[in-house]
């Protein structure tokens, strides 16, 4: 009942008000249709650019991290190098001293793995 009011109401004012009123609403529903995908595309572009950006900015942090480990890398060895040129030296300078106290440090692990009986 309700719908057959409203279409002899539309037909009472064909060509009035209501007509363009309902022309009206498909207008503006399609400017809102453009505007949305205008601006979907604009959020695409924005988007792209932004990970464009982002992978730059990560890609100069990998480049900067990686100079620096290899630095790092390079210190460690430079350290291990001399610690064995320094171990070496003191191996030949005290021989009895050196045999001494791996038979210590042997003894040591011997009783701690001893098993009780």
């Amino acid at each position: 009942m309700a719908s057959s009011f409203f279409q002899s109401v539309r037909h009472a004012a064909r060509g009035g008000t209501l007509d363009r009123f309902g022309n009206s609403l498909e207008d503006q529903v399609e400017a809102l249709k453009d505007e949305l995908e205008s601006l979907s595309r604009q959020l695409a572009k924005r988007g792209e650019k932004e990970g464009k950006r982002l992978r730059r900015q990560a890609e100069s942090g990998m480049d900067d991290l990686s100079a620096a480990s290899e630095a790092v890398i390079e210190e460690l060895r430079d350290l291990y190098g001399r610690s064995c040129g320094r171990m070496g030296h003191t191996l030949r300078r005290h021989p009895v001293a050196t045999i001494g106290t791996v038979a210590a440090i042997g003894l040591l692990i011997a009783l701690a793995t001893r098993r009780p009986s």
